[in-house]
């Protein structure tokens, strides 16, 4: 098989290829979002660049050609929360990135790498989602106190096969 792409230094990356300087709290998420299986809580005052960072680690996932899978506990705060945030990530970008399908809520890229944002509360409706084998599947859960438990046990039913990275 493939070998699993991997980035090191994300912050860095962030910092050249979108343009985001971030302070030192935020380099050490995404350094721990990247690190395969990884498991990432962030216990923070609101205005903390939470969101910010989030979205960086979505796009940078991309670029390495994972999959990744958003979520919030309103369809309001994942379409125009987290991927309003997203999406201006990617237009502002320092590199070309048109050639991306973007939507409100879903990124293909050419690779086939690809972020979903949904936002449910049923369980059931978060499962059948898998890391391909070449790869590694992000989620990320935005103001996660308020994800609904049923969400959190299917991602534990998601996890068992592949490398799944929580944020």
């Amino acid at each position: 098989t493939a070998p699993k792409p991997t980035i090191t230094h994300p912050g860095d990356l962030a910092t050249g290829l979108l343009g985001h300087d971030h302070w030192q709290m935020a380099r050490d998420i995404l350094d721990a979002v990247f690190r395969p299986m990884s498991r990432v809580a962030v216990k923070s005052c609101h205005a903390s660049s939470k969101t910010f960072t989030s979205a960086d680690a979505v796009v940078l996932a991309l670029l390495a050609g994972g999959d990744v899978l958003t979520t919030a506990p309103t369809w309001e705060q994942v379409r125009t929360v987290l991927w309003g945030t997203i999406r201006r990530a990617v237009n502002d970008a320092r590199v070309d990135l048109s050639s991306w399908s973007v939507n409100q809520t879903e990124i293909m890229t050419p690779s086939g790498a690809k972020a979903l944002g949904l936002s449910t509360n049923e369980g059931v409706r978060f499962q059948g989602w898998h890391a391909r084998p070449e790869s590694f599947l992000l989620i990320v859960f935005d103001e996660a106190p308020g994800v609904q438990p049923d969400i959190y046990e299917a991602v534990e039913g998601i996890s068992a096969g592949g490398d799944v990275r929580r944020l």
